[in-house]
């Protein structure tokens, strides 16, 4: 019957060509309660994601269960979910510390210690429903079979598995591609740009960094040199290559150079930032020589010696790459300041140019943007109210500039040089997310079991499905995507599912002590902070600003065994 419905709920979904069409009551009114039904509460994180998707799941959970008791003895039949919104109290250290006084039994969260909330006695052990197979749901496999090894490691504390992961977040460059395809933004098989607005039949592209022909990336920057070649043709063209926020630009020119050192490394060579499991790396940094070039040893990467990690060449060519965009000056000028948001950013980059127009208004200085340094959750952000983003777009532009109506897509990143032209376009999950259940409001064993049943719910394959095709963020699930389904998402959606699909994602997770103790230090850390000469920065994008070097930057980030074991030697003495 589970399976019946479910499957009669997605066509529905699919005729109406939309997502979240069943009216219900995931979305309550606070005391509006039916009281001939159980009452399920649950809080959600409304950051870039959103919470309509929430909503929605809700919807067809109380669709779905509208005759089952789940109180027996109480003459209550069916359930109602409650959902809660809330940014700022859901999220970190907030939620732990306002769980015990919150009404919610479920909670999808973000920024969530793993190890400080697992220990706290605030959550519930989920191990039953993580082992037991979705067969109410018509399905065979459990929600253990969807999640790779590594996390399963991770999760796995004390004998207990006390959260699950939620969405997948993966970050770095964003581009317009109908800006790119209307200037002629790549190059073709010979190395010199396309034709403006032509296509790749008219006029064929170079393979880009992927180096196989007819992929996604066909036309894209294969290397660094190819990327700040292209950068000098887009001012040529009047454009201006880079916006990135200023208020938060710590957070944000971070994720660009996690994602140019995850890219460089690869899986087997970034792991052991998250494992120190004895895996040797090969290219931790002991100088440079006469001609600049980094001299590089190995290291078997242990807990006791992971201060090598800061010295992987990676960094140095991530730090490299942030000093040529800043040098060439193609970010934007209010990327440096204090106040321009990264809902500034979003909107000033979809909003100052569409489909050959730019914004009348535009001053002089502002040109059209083409990159925007963010993550996949930017395009919900970017639709979140009708003065800023696409809604700003369309007071501009007309309907044409809409969410749904546009190309953006994430960038493959180049490759540091030609010869590492066709290895893997690697990814690194960022800002860890999860659900869990509270145990300050699960102490009648019928709720606790009913809050079990919705996480497992959201964790069958129709609502992963669901979640991706509304929201365009993957889940941290191992899932497929049903066309039906990735037809109706936007493109930047299915952009982003593509390279969730085909790249090398790397997950940030291991068992080992030392990393789950420090997350917040080891690996929920952009600040990179070196000292040069007398002066401790703790943010490459300031010293880079400064004057400072990349080298010297890099230089000025080692860490010495003595201040290592100062820091980290509780866990692993």
């Amino acid at each position: 019957m589970i399976k019946k419905v479910a499957s009669i709920m997605l066509a529905a979904a699919l005729s109406l060509g939309t997502f979240g069409v069943l009216a219900g009551c995931g979305e309550v009114i606070s005391g509006e309660i039916d009281e001939t039904k159980s009452q399920l509460y649950v809080g959600n994180y409304d950051g870039g994601v959103g919470t309509q998707w929430l909503y929605d799941a809700a919807d067809r959970f109380e669709e779905m269960f509208a005759t089952t008791e789940f109180e027996p003895g109480t003459g209550k039949v069916g359930v109602e979910v409650h959902v809660t919104p809330d940014k700022r109290n859901f999220h970190g250290d907030s939620l732990l510390n306002n769980m015990a006084s919150s009404e919610n039994q479920i909670f999808f969260t973000e920024r969530a210690s793993y190890e400080t909330y697992a220990t706290s006695g605030a959550l519930v052990d989920l191990s039953d429903i993580v082992n037991e197979p979705l067969t109410a749901f018509g399905e065979e496999e459990s929600i253990a079979d969807k999640l790779d090894d590594t996390m399963i490691d991770y999760l796995t504390l004390n004998g207990g598995i006390y959260t699950l992961p939620h969405y997948r977040l993966l970050a770095g460059i964003q581009y317009n591609v109908d800006l790119f395809e209307y200037y002629g933004f790549y190059f073709a098989e010979d190395g010199d740009f396309v034709r403006p607005g032509s296509t790749d039949a008219e006029d064929p592209r170079s393979a880009g960094p992927d180096g196989k022909d007819g992929t996604a990336d066909d036309g894209l920057p294969a290397t660094y040199d190819q990327f700040f070649e292209l950068c000098g043709y887009m001012v040529e063209r009047g454009v201006t290559p880079f916006i990135w926020t200023g208020e938060n630009k710590a957070q944000y020119t971070g994720l660009l150079y996690w994602a140019l050192y995850a890219d460089y490394e690869g899986r087997e060579n970034l792991m052991p930032n998250f494992s120190f499991d004895g895996t040797t790396v090969d290219d931790i940094v002991t100088g440079f020589d006469d001609n600049g070039d980094p001299v590089l040893t190995s290291a078997e990467i242990t807990p006791q010696n992971g201060y090598n990690l800061y010295q992987q060449v990676g960094r140095y060519y991530a730090l490299s790459f942030l000093e040529r965009i800043l040098d060439g000056g193609y970010a934007d000028g209010s990327s440096a300041s204090l106040t321009f948001s990264h809902l500034n950013a979003q909107t000033e980059f979809v909003a100052r140019w569409h489909d050959g127009r730019t914004d009348a208004n535009l001053s002089s200085s502002e040109r059209p943007i083409a990159m925007l340094l963010d993550g996949n959750w930017w395009y919900n952000e970017a639709d979140l109210n009708v003065t800023e983003g696409f809604g700003e777009a369309v007071n501009v532009f007309g309907e044409s500039a809409a969410k749904e109506n546009r190309r953006f897509a994430i960038m493959p990143l180049p490759k540091v040089s030609e010869d590492l032209i066709g290895t893997p376009y690697t990814l690194v999950e960022q800002y860890p997310s999860s659900v869990l259940i509270s145990a300050y409001t699960t102490s009648d064993p019928n709720i606790l079991a009913l809050a079990k049943l919705f996480v497992q719910f959201c964790c069958t394959d129709q609502e992963l499905q669901y979640f991706t095709a509304e929201t365009g963020i993957p889940k941290s699930y191992n899932y497929d995507m049903p066309q039906e389904l990735l037809d109706e998402m936007t493109y930047y959606g299915q952009n982003v599912w593509t390279y969730n699909s085909t790249g090398e994602v790397v997950l940030p997770y291991s068992s080992s002590e030392l990393y789950r103790n420090n997350v917040s230090s080891l690996w929920y850390a952009y600040d990179w902070e070196a000292i040069v000469g007398t002066s401790t920065y703790s943010y490459p994008v300031d010293a880079l600003r400064n004057g400072i070097s990349a080298r010297d930057y890099f230089l000025g980030m080692a860490v010495s065994q003595s201040d290592w074991n100062n820091s980290y030697s509780g866990s692993f003495q």
